[in-house]
C-alpha cells in the first residue's frame, strides 16, 4: 500500500535542488511578459482546456518555485524560496510587471502564506496580505500596483496574529470583501479583517472556529510540522452565502469532524450551529478526509476519503436535510478512473453545471462525473490525464467564474471550462471520441496525455480494436472530423497521412498489436494507400501527369484527380495501375523513361520509407499487402525496370546513365521490398495470386539484386535480404563486395593498407553472418560459389569455417567433383579414392570429367594401397581400370565417328537410326534411344556400357547401306574397317569387363554374358555390311566362344528386365526384340 502524499507546499519551503522531473520556469522557452490568449489545448462538447496565459516571471538562479495560484483570471501570486512575486498575466510590457516581496525564511523553513484581496475599483491594484506561520506576523499591502506607475508610495501596516504553545498557521483563504480566514495547526480558524466597512484600513481578528485540543497543546513544546500529515487537522474550509445578510462556513477536520457556522455579515458574530462526525456515520475508522463539496441547492455533501490500507480514494456521498439532522449516505464508491496503484496526491473535488456534476483532481489527472454515477445503468464519465512532467501548484475555482477551474503550473495558467454534462457512459462511444481526441489535440510538448491506461477505466481488448478499426476506415474513407475533410485535397491529405502515423503510435502504446495481425495488416494498407494517393497528386500537380483527354477516357475516373483521391483513396492503385499500363502501351520511349523517373520517387516515399517507420511503430511484424491484389502493376513496373536497365546499358552519356541508375535503385529495391513481402504475406493464405508473385519473385529476384552489385550499393540492400533471409541474394552481395575491393587494389585505386583494412571489413561481415545463420547462411553462400564456378574462392578463403565448409562438401556428392581439392590439400587421399569413382560414374557430365576423375581416382588408389586392405584397393582399381576402358571405347567410337563424318549431319543421323535391323523390326522406341545417344556422343557426353553396346550394335554407321550395296569377295572397305574397328573396340571392352573382380559400381546388375549376346545378335542380324566371318574371326581372337543360335542368344525375362531399368526407360523393344529369330 503506497502512503498518502501530503504536498501541501506551504509545508515545503525547503529549498531542493532543481531536477529534469521539476524544471524550473527557466528551462522552459518563453517570451518573458507576452500573454498567450484563448491557446485551446483542448476541446470537446463538455468541457475545454486552454493554457491562457503563458508567462512566468524570470527567477534567478537557483530560485525554486514553492507555490503558484491564480487569485483571479488576471492575478497570480507566485511564492518562491526568496521571495514572492504578485504579477499580471496581460501586462504588455517586454517583462511581465510584478510586485515584488523578499523574505527571509523562518527557523522552520515554512514559506510564508500570502492572500490577495481583489479591489472592486481596479482589479490591477489588488490587497496583500503576506503571513509567516511561525511567528504570526503579517504585512498588509494596500492597493499594490501591478502596471507601471509613477507612484513609489505603498501603505504597509504590520500585526500579528497570537498563537499558542507550539501552534503555526496551516493556510489562509479569502472570506469576504476585506478579510481573510487562517487555519492553524491546532484545529483554530480565525478571521482577519483589514478594512472597515468605509474602506478605511482597520486591523481586527475573530476567532471563527476552535477545536483546540487542550492538553496536548500545553504539553507540546515544539513546533511537530512533520506530524501534521498524520494528526488531526483542519483539511478544508468552504464558505457560502446562505441568505443576503448570513454566510455559512463548514469546516472538514481529516478525522471526519464537519463542523457548520453560521456568521452574520458585517459583524463579529461567528455561531456553531451543528457538527457531524462523518467516520462514525461511515462505520469506518481507518478512514481520512481529504476534501469536501457542499452542494447547497441540493443539500448534499460530497467527501472524499481514503482508507489507508487500501490506498482507495471514495467519493461519500450525503444528504443533509438541514444542518442540525444527521446526513444521510446516498452513495459510498470509489472516485471513478483511479486505479489502486495510483498514487494519491492532494486531491480536490469541485461542482460544475449548476452542481450537477462533480470534478476530483488527484496529482495530475482530472475526473468529471455525475455525483450519482454509481447508480446510473451507464454512467458518464470523462477524465483528462495531464503529462507527468506538468507540475500542478495549485487548483482554484474564482468567485463569479462557477464553471471554470484554474490550474497554476509551471507551463503558465492552465484553465478549465466547463461546458454541459454527458448523457451516456457508451464505451465505445467514450473510446472512439478520446482517440478523436488524441488525434486532434495531441502534440508531443503539450500537457495532456491521452493514453487509455491513464484512464484506469476496465475497456476490453475487443472494443479497442473495434473503435481502432472504424477510425482507421474512416481517415482511409475522409470521414474523420479530426482530416479536414472540407479543406483543399493536398492538405486533406497530408493531414490523413500525419493522422494515421499517429494513430498507429497510439494504437503501438494502447493495444496489443502483436497478436492481431488483421488490424496490423490494416494499419499498414492504409498508411500505403494515403501516402500512394498523396503522393501522386503531388507528381501530378508538378508533372501535369493526367492531362490529355485520351489518357482520362482510359482511366475513366469520372471526377476531378483531385477529388477522385481524396474521396476514393482506397482504390488509388487502380488509377496507378491504368496509367501505367496507359504509358507503357501507349507512350513513347521518354515519356516510359520520365515514367520510371516518376514511379521510383512515388514508390520509395510512399512504401519503402513510410512502411520503415510505421514498422517500426508495429514491431516490425507487419506484412506490406497492398498490391496483393495489383499483380498486373507489379509485373509492369518489373517491365519498365527491365527496360531502363537495357538504356543504361546503351548510354554512353554519364548524365543521362546517373539518372538511370538513380531509377533503377529505386525501382528494384521496391520490387524486391514489395513482392518478398506480398510471397511471404499470401504463404499462409495461398491463392492464384502467391503462383503469380512466387514465379516472379523466383525468377526476378536475383535480377533485382544484381542491380545493386553493378551500380556498388550493395549495402543499400543488405538490410531487405537480412530481412527476407534470401542467402543467396546475400551470398552474391558480399562476395561482390569482396571482388570490388580487389578489383580496387588491382587497378591501384586504393593502397595495400587501405585494401587490408577494407578486406578486413568484408571479412568480418562474412564472418558476422557465420556466427548469425551458422550453416543455413554457409550452405547457400557455398552454393552460389559452386553455382557461379568459384569453388577455388570457397575452397580458398573460409579455413576458419572449415566445418560448415566439410559439411556442405559431404552433404551431396556432386559436390566432391571439386570437394577432393579439399581433401588433397588436407592430406585426405584415402577419400578421394573411395569417392571419386561414384563421382566419375553418377556425375560426370562430360567424357573428358570422366577420364579425370577416374585418372585421379586410380591415382589415389595406388598411394593409398599401402594405408588399407589389398581386397579394397583391387577393388576399386578394378573398378577405375574398366571406367577408363570404357571411356577410351568412347573416345574411339567418337573419333570414328568423326572420321566417317558422321556428326552435324542431318542424313548421317537417319541414316544412323534407320538401320535395317530396326527398319525390319520396326524398332521405333530404339530409334530414339539412339538419337539420344547421338547427341550425347557428339556433345562429349559421358556415356554408360549399356549405351556403347546399343549404339554400336544397333546403329548403321554407313549412310549407303540403304542401298544395300556389300563389298564384294567379303572384304572390307575403308568405312567398312572402321566400322569393325568400333566392333572390335567394344567386343574387347565387353571381355576385360568379364574378366575384372568387382566392377558393380560401373555396371550395376548387368552381367557382361548378357550384353555380349545382345551384341552378337545385333551384329549377326546386321552383318549385311561387315562380314560375319571377320566377326568370328574377332571372337576367336578373345578367345570367346558363342555360337549364332536362337537358344543361346536368348535372354531371360530377368535380364529384359535389367536392360529396361538400366536404360532408365521401359523400352519394350528389348522385349520385341528377344522374340526375333536369327534363323
Amino acid at each position: 500500500m503506497q502512503e498518502l502524499s501530503f504536498t501541501a507546499n506551504r509545508f515545503k519551503a525547503k529549498q531542493s535542488p532543481l531536477t529534469d522531473e521539476h524544471p524550473t520556469p527557466t528551462d522552459v522557452p518563453q517570451k518573458q511578459g507576452i500573454s498567450c490568449k484563448d491557446n485551446i489545448l483542448f476541446d470537446s462538447e463538455y468541457y475545454t482546456l486552454s493554457n491562457e496565459y503563458k508567462s512566468i516571471p524570470k527567477l534567478d538562479e537557483f530560485e525554486t518555485i514553492l507555490d503558484l495560484k491564480a487569485v483571479s483570471p488576471l492575478v497570480s501570486v507566485l511564492t518562491t524560496n526568496s521571495r514572492i512575486l504578485v504579477y499580471n498575466h496581460e501586462s504588455c510590457s517586454s517583462v511581465t510587471h510584478t510586485f515584488e516581496i523578499p523574505y527571509s525564511p523562518n527557523s522552520y523553513n515554512l514559506m510564508p502564506l500570502s492572500a490577495i484581496i481583489s479591489n472592486p475599483l481596479n482589479a490591477l491594484k489588488p490587497d496583500l496580505v503576506v503571513i509567516d506561520p511561525i511567528s504570526g506576523e503579517f504585512q498588509f499591502f494596500e492597493s499594490i500596483k501591478l502596471v507601471p506607475s509613477l507612484s513609489v508610495l505603498q501603505n504597509v501596516v504590520k500585526d500579528r496574529i497570537t498563537l499558542y504553545n507550539a501552534e503555526f498557521l496551516t493556510g489562509v483563504q479569502l472570506f469576504q470583501e476585506n478579510s481573510i480566514l487562517v487555519t492553524t495547526s491546532q484545529k483554530r480558524v480565525i478571521e482577519v479583517t483589514f478594512k472597515d466597512q468605509l474602506g478605511n484600513v482597520s486591523i481586527k481578528l475573530n476567532q471563527v472556529y476552535n477545536n483546540r485540543p487542550l492538553i496536548s497543546s500545553i504539553l507540546s513544546k515544539t513546533h511537530s510540522i512533520s506530524e501534521i500529515e498524520n494528526s488531526s487537522h483542519i483539511v478544508s474550509i468552504k464558505t457560502y452565502d446562505a441568505s443576503p445578510i448570513m454566510k455559512s462556513i463548514i469546516v472538514l477536520e481529516s478525522t471526519g469532524r464537519v463542523v457548520f457556522i453560521n456568521h452574520l455579515k458585517g459583524s463579529s458574530s461567528f455561531n456553531l450551529v451543528a457538527q457531524h462526525d462523518m467516520e462514525l456515520i461511515l462505520s469506518n475508522v481507518g478512514l481520512r478526509f481529504l476534501d469536501f463539496e457542499f452542494l447547497k441547492n441540493s443539500k448534499i455533501g460530497v467527501f472524499l476519503t481514503i482508507d489507508l490500507k487500501e490506498n482507495n480514494l471514495v467519493s461519500n456521498v450525503f444528504y443533509f436535510e438541514n444542518s442540525h439532522s444527521v446526513p444521510n449516505m446516498i452513495s459510498n464508491k470509489s472516485v471513478p478512473c483511479l486505479s489502486l496503484d495510483e498514487e494519491i496526491i492532494d486531491p480536490k473535488v469541485f461542482s460544475f453545471n449548476l452542481e450537477k456534476t462533480l470534478l476530483v483532481k488527484n496529482d495530475k489527472k482530472l475526473i468529471i462525473f455525475d455525483p450519482n454515477f454509481e447508480n446510473l445503468a451507464s454512467p458518464w464519465v470523462e477524465v483528462l490525464a495531464l503529462n507527468h512532467s506538468l507540475i500542478i501548484y495549485s487548483a482554484e475555482k474564482l468567485p463569479g467564474l462557477n464553471d471554470k477551474l484554474f490550474l497554476a503550473t509551471n507551463e503558465g495558467l492552465l484553465t478549465f471550462s466547463f461546458k454541459e454534462s454527458g448523457k451516456s457512459g457508451d464505451i465505445n462511444g467514450f473510446l472512439k471520441e478520446h482517440i478523436n481526441q488524441y488525434l486532434q489535440y495531441n502534440k508531443s510538448d503539450g500537457p495532456l496525455i491521452f493514453d487509455l491506461k491513464e484512464t484506469s477505466l476496465a475497456i476490453a481488448t475487443t472494443n479497442i480494436r473495434d473503435v481502432l478499426s472504424e477510425i482507421y476506415d474512416e481517415l482511409l474513407e475522409n470521414k474523420s472530423n479530426a482530416s479536414g475533410f472540407r479543406s483543399f485535397a493536398d492538405s486533406n491529405l497530408e493531414r490523413r497521412v500525419f493522422l494515421v502515423k499517429n494513430l498507429t503510435a497510439y494504437t503501438q502504446r494502447n493495444y496489443d498489436i502483436q497478436n492481431d495481425e488483421v488490424l496490423r495488416t490494416k494499419i499498414l494498407k492504409s498508411c500505403e494507400l494515403l501516402a500512394l494517393a498523396k503522393n501522386f497528386l503531388h507528381l501530378n500537380t508538378n508533372y501535369s501527369l493526367i492531362n490529355d483527354s485520351d489518357m482520362l477516357d482510359h482511366l475513366k475516373i469520372g471526377v476531378p484527380l483531385t477529388d477522385y483521391l481524396q474521396n476514393n483513396t482506397k482504390n488509388v492503385l487502380t488509377l496507378i495501375s491504368k496509367y501505367v499500363n496507359y504509358i507503357l502501351n501507349s507512350g513513347t520511349e521518354n515519356q516510359v523513361i520520365q515514367l520510371s523517373s516518376l514511379l521510383k520517387e512515388l514508390f520509395i516515399n510512399s512504401i519503402i520509407k513510410l512502411d520503415d517507420d510505421v514498422k517500426q511503430l508495429l514491431g516490425g511484424s507487419s506484412l506490406s499487402s497492398v498490391f496483393v491484389d495489383h499483380f498486373e502493376l507489379i509485373n509492369n513496373v518489373n517491365v519498365i525496370t527491365r527496360k531502363i536497365y537495357n538504356l543504361a546499358s546503351e548510354t554512353t552519356d554519364e548524365n543521362v546513365l546517373a539518372g538511370y541508375n538513380q531509377t533503377l535503385i529505386g525501382l528494384s529495391c521496391f520490387l524486391y521490398y514489395s513482392v518478398n513481402e506480398i510471397v511471404e504475406y499470401l504463404s499462409t493464405r495461398g491463392g492464384s495470386a502467391l503462383v503469380l508473385f512466387d514465379e516472379l519473385l523466383t525468377k526476378e529476384k536475383d535480377k533485382w539484386v544484381h542491380v545493386f552489385v553493378v551500380m556498388k550499393k550493395q549495402r543499400d540492400i543488405l538490410p531487405l535480404v537480412n530481412k527476407y533471409k534470401d542467402f543467396a541474394g546475400l551470398s552474391a552481395l558480399l562476395e561482390s563486395m569482396r571482388e570490388d575491393i580487389q578489383t580496387l587494389f588491382e587497378s591501384e585505386e586504393i593502397s595495400e593498407i587501405e585494401f587490408a583494412n577494407m578486406a578486413t571489413d568484408v571479412e568480418i561481415e562474412f564472418d558476422r553472418y557465420f556466427e548469425y545463420y551458422g550453416y543455413e547462411f554457409a550452405e547457400a553462400l557455398f552454393s552460389y560459389y559452386k553455382q557461379n564456378h568459384k569453388v577455388n574462392i570457397m575452397l580458398q578463403n573460409f579455413d576458419k569455417h572449415s566445418v560448415h565448409l566439410e559439411r556442405f562438401l559431404e552433404s551431396d556428392l556432386s559436390n566432391y567433383s571439386f570437394g577432393w581439392i579439399h581433401d588433397i590439400m588436407n592430406h585426405k587421399v584415402g577419400n578421394v579414392s573411395n569417392k571419386m569413382i561414384e563421382v566419375a560414374l553418377e556425375y560426370s557430365t562430360s567424357l573428358r570429367e570422366k577420364k579425370f576423375q577416374s585418372s585421379l581416382g586410380k591415382l589415389a588408389t595406388v598411394l593409398q594401397m599401402n594405408n588399407s586392405s589389398e581386397q579394397n584397393s583391387n577393388n576399386l582399381m578394378d573398378c577405375y581400370n574398366a571406367n577408363l576402358s570404357i571411356t577410351d571405347v568412347q573416345e574411339c567410337i567418337y573419333y570414328c565417328m568423326q572420321e566417317l563424318g558422321m556428326f552435324s549431319n542431318s542424313h548421317a543421323l537417319d541414316a544412323l537410326i534407320d538401320s535395317p535391323y530396326i527398319r525390319s523390326n520396326n524398332f521405333n522406341e530404339f530409334r530414339e534411344r539412339l538419337k539420344e545417344i547421338y547427341f550425347k556422343l557428339e556433345r562429349k557426353g559421358s556415356l554408360d556400357i549399356l549405351e556403347i553396346v546399343d549404339f554400336v550394335s544397333l546403329g548403321c554407321f554407313q549412310p549407303n547401306i540403304l542401298t544395300n550395296e556389300v563389298p564384294k569377295n567379303g572384304g572390307c572397305d575403308s568405312t567398312g574397317r572402321i566400322v569393325l574397328e568400333i566392333y572390335c573396340k567394344t567386343l574387347h571392352l565387353l571381355k576385360t569387363l568379364t574378366n575384372c573382380g568387382n566392377i558393380s559400381l560401373i555396371v550395376g546388375s548387368l552381367s557382361m554374358s548378357v550384353l555380349l549376346k545382345l551384341f552378337l545378335k545385333r551384329i549377326f542380324m546386321n552383318r549385311d555390311y561387315v562380314p560375319l566371318e571377320q566377326i568370328v574371326l574377332e571372337l576367336e581372337k578373345e578367345s570367346l566362344n558363342i555360337s549364332f543360335n536362337d537358344h543361346s542368344l536368348m535372354l531371360s525375362e530377368d535380364e529384359i528386365y535389367t536392360l529396361q531399368r538400366r536404360s532408365n526407360s521401359q523400352i519394350k523393344d528389348y522385349e520385341k526384340e528377344n522374340r526375333v529369330s536369327i534363323s
